[in-house]
C-alpha cells in the first residue's frame, strides 16, 4: 500500500470491516499467507481523508504444477497473476483538511463555497468545539472542485 495523498496515515484491517482512527497503522509491507479481505483508509489525525479500500488477496499456485484449475479455482478462487484484467481497480478521492488556530473550548462554524465569483456560502460544519490550539476538521462532503473555506467562532449564548 501507498499513501499518494502524502498526509495522514493508512490504518487497515484484515477482516474486510471498516478501519477506524483506532485500526492499525500500515508501517511496513506484511506477508499474508491465506485468503484475506483487506480494508484500508487514510486518516489525518482522527479524521478519515480518503475512500475505503477493499481488496481481496487469494492464493495463486504455479499453472504447471499438475493441480487441475476448476480445483485450484473451486479452493482458492479466480484470481491470475498472469491476466492483467483480474487486478484490483482503485479510486481515491481527496478530501480537504481545514485547520485554523484556535480556542480550546471555543465553539466555530466552517463554511464552503465553490469559488469566489459563487456568492452563496454552504454551512459545512454548523459546530465544532475546539480541543487544542489549532483545530482540524475534514469536509467528508465536498465536490469534485476546488473550493473555498471560512471559520468563523460562534458567540456563546447569553
Amino acid at each position: 500500500m501507498h499513501n499518494t495523498l502524502g498526509v495522514g496515515a493508512i490504518r487497515y484491517t484484515l477482516d474486510g470491516t471498516e478501519p477506524g482512527a483506532d485500526s492499525p497503522a500500515y508501517t511496513e509491507p506484511m506477508t499474508l499467507d491465506k485468503t484475506t479481505s483487506i480494508a484500508a483508509r487514510v486518516f489525518f489525525n482522527s479524521f478519515p481523508i480518503s475512500d475505503i479500500l477493499h481488496a481481496r488477496y487469494e492464493r495463486v499456485y504455479a499453472l504447471d504444477d499438475g493441480v487441475p484449475n476448476d480445483w485450484r479455482q473451486r479452493y482458492f478462487g479466480h484470481t491470475n497473476p498472469l491476466d492483467p484484467l483480474s487486478g484490483y481497480a482503485l479510486r481515491i478521492r481527496l478530501v480537504p483538511a481545514i485547520s485554523w488556530n484556535s480556542v480550546p473550548n471555543q465553539t466555530y462554524r466552517v463554511w464552503r463555497k465553490e469559488s469566489l465569483g459563487t456568492p452563496e456560502w454552504t454551512l459545512v460544519i454548523p459546530s465544532y468545539i475546539a480541543t487544542n490550539e489549532i483545530a482540524v476538521v475534514a469536509d467528508l462532503d465536498v465536490p469534485d472542485t476546488t473550493s473555498l473555506y471560512a471559520v468563523e467562532p460562534v458567540p456563546p449564548n447569553p
